[in-house]
């Protein structure tokens, strides 16, 4: 009811003689104030359900991120084994290498070793069953 008073109020102050009520009713409708405008509803807060559907879809979310990132740091940690691994080969590879080279060297002195020992003349079996009558021969003086 106050707003008819109030609206009976306006009218008698704005009529005046040569005014037309329509051009009355378009100056109210330019001139609204503030309280006038209808405040924008603030939207209904959302049912409890949609809520609870909304904190599962970010869990699962999460959880598939954190399971994204475990796989990456586990990628990152093989990608690391392997290069220690490559390097720990190489280097036993070398190793190997310079073993084998040693030992052909050692069989090759071994071999002129036998070589020169076969073409010594004190190679004999003579010669060393005469050194054993040699040695007695010493000890008995």
């Amino acid at each position: 009811m106050t707003k008819k008073t109030d609206l009976q109020k306006e009218l008698l102050a704005e009529v005046k003689e040569g005014v037309k009520p329509s051009d009355l009713k378009r100056k109210l409708k330019r001139s609204k104030s503030a309280d006038d405008i209808a405040n924008i509803p603030t939207p209904p807060p959302l049912p409890d359900h949609l809520l609870h559907d909304q904190l599962k879809e970010k869990q699962t979310e999460i959880e598939s991120l954190r399971t994204k990132l475990a796989t990456a740091n586990q990628h990152e940690q093989i990608k690391s084994l392997n290069q220690e691994l490559d390097a720990t080969i190489d280097q036993a590879s070398s190793e190997l290498k310079q073993g084998d080279t040693e030992i052909k060297s050692l069989e090759r002195e071994l071999k002129l070793a036998r070589i020169n020992r076969t073409n010594s003349p004190f190679t004999s079996n003579n010669y060393e069953t005469k050194l054993d009558y040699f040695q007695y021969g010493l000890y008995a003086l």
